[in-house]
């Protein structure tokens, strides 16, 4: 007669139109004990943990439902009934806190819904394990190789031919782990050094990287300029909050766009670049007064041409408050038709002493250069008062005027089409 085979195994207990119950047993060890439940017609199943011996895994956890999660489950749930079910050794440390110190009877584990207790029910958001996951893990390996080094360590004296230039391994997701617990939100902890060497760690030897890894070095920079362009875009509506019109007002809006010359860069047609700010354009008599200084010089980067910047505030009129004739004809306020004077006074000098002022480490050209004015706000012009505005404007040769809210809109756009190329890239 044949030995009887022992079983070591999940088997259907039993099986109707709403569950299949699942139970394991080992013929040596005789164990038969309820393991899982499936339900047909929800998106749930019920893991009920065992150690090796039959018993209950854990002192106080006695079930764990799985709701509304993918098939299979994601990482870091068990899924092999040979392992007994509950995490697997990357999360488990959690579940053994959370039964260890909360001690719940249930543990629900679902994509909806926070992370919180209901008596003797422990509900857990997936999202938040997943989030934690890579973190877990690394401190896993982390200590798997620190072990592995040691043990090599001690062994390198006895049998140095074996065991040689003994190093610690880096270990994927130290350097996530270190942020994430000891930095935080406290940017203010990391010094010049660490930024430097966290970029330069990205950027080393990046053209022999995979794909993969330059997708996500481009990711990040897109991250960075979104969020760089989100507080600039702060800083300027702060601005536009401000109701005293002053000379603290004028240089706080001079700073801003000194420590961004790009937003003005990105008002002229041609590549230029910040050249000088509060530069001296000239026009001195003979006593060393009456000299003209620009509030910014930029210059093309092709022809070394120059470009007149100059900046009043958003508080600044743009038109005389009432009407010049009928309802719709205005005329210029004084102060925007002295800052069109004012260029255009600071260009001439520049054409005529731009060949004295050159140097050959400031290196210039002064063509006929183009002049901006960055003033007021279209939404500070009276009413009926934006036809005359334009009409002006436009009619304006080599002087351009912008205000302060149309800079802000093209800021808005630029952040927009950042915003709009990440989520194209998520779908």
């Amino acid at each position: 007669m044949a030995a009887k085979k022992n079983r070591r195994e999940e088997y259907v207990s039993e099986d109707n139109a709403t569950k299949r119950v699942f139970n394991f047993r080992d013929d040596v060890l005789k164990i038969d004990v309820l393991c899982r439940v499936v339900f047909k017609k929800k998106k749930e199943e019920i893991h009920y943990p065992f150690a090796k011996d039959g018993t209950p895994k854990f002192d106080h956890v006695k079930e764990i439902v799985y709701r509304g999660l993918p098939s299979p489950l994601p990482r870091g749930l068990i899924k092999d009934h040979r392992l007994g079910y509950g995490f697997t050794k990357v999360l488990s440390p959690i579940l053994y806190q959370v039964d260890k110190e909360l001690q719940p009877t249930k543990l629900i584990v679902s994509l909806k819904g926070k992370t919180r207790i209901d008596g003797k029910t422990i509900y857990l958001n997936y999202t938040d394990l997943n989030k934690v996951y890579p973190k877990m893990e690394s401190l896993l390996q982390r200590h798997v190789k620190e072990k592995e080094t040691t043990a090599k360590k001690f062994l390198a004296p006895f049998f140095s031919q074996k065991f040689k230039d003994i190093k610690s391994a880096y270990v994927k997701g130290t350097i996530y782990t270190i942020v994430s617990d000891q930095i935080a939100d406290d940017t203010k902890a990391l010094s010049r050094e660490d930024f430097d060497s966290m970029l330069g760690l990205v950027l080393k030897d990046l053209k022999n990287q995979g794909l993969d890894t330059k997708k996500i070095v481009l990711e990040t920079r897109e991250r960075i300029e979104k969020r760089f362009l989100e507080d600039t875009i702060s800083s300027f509506k702060k601005l536009l909050t401000r109701k005293l019109n002053n000379n603290k007002l004028e240089k706080d809006w001079e700073s801003l766009l000194k420590e961004n010359p790009w937003i003005i860069s990105n008002l002229f047609a041609t590549p230029v670049f910040l050249f000088q700010n509060q530069a001296y354009a000239g026009g001195k008599e003979i006593n060393n007064t009456n000299g003209k200084v620009t509030d910014f010089l930029y210059k093309n980067d092709f022809t070394d041409n120059i470009a007149i910047v100059e900046l009043k505030t958003h508080k600044t009129d743009l038109l005389a408050n009432k009407p010049y004739r009928g309802k719709d004809v205005f005329s210029l306020s004084p102060d925007l038709s002295g800052a069109v004077n004012q260029v255009l006074n600071q260009r001439q000098n520049l054409i005529q002493e731009f060949v004295k002022l050159r140097t050959k480490d400031e290196w210039f050209e002064s063509y006929n250069p183009k002049c901006l004015i960055i003033a007021g706000t279209t939404g500070g012009l009276p009413e009926h008062g934006m036809k005359s505005f334009d009409i002006f404007r436009n009619n304006l040769h080599g002087v351009e005027i912008v205000t302060f809210d149309e800079v802000l809109k093209k800021l808005e756009f630029f952040h927009d089409l950042i915003k709009s190329k990440r989520r194209k890239k998520k779908k």
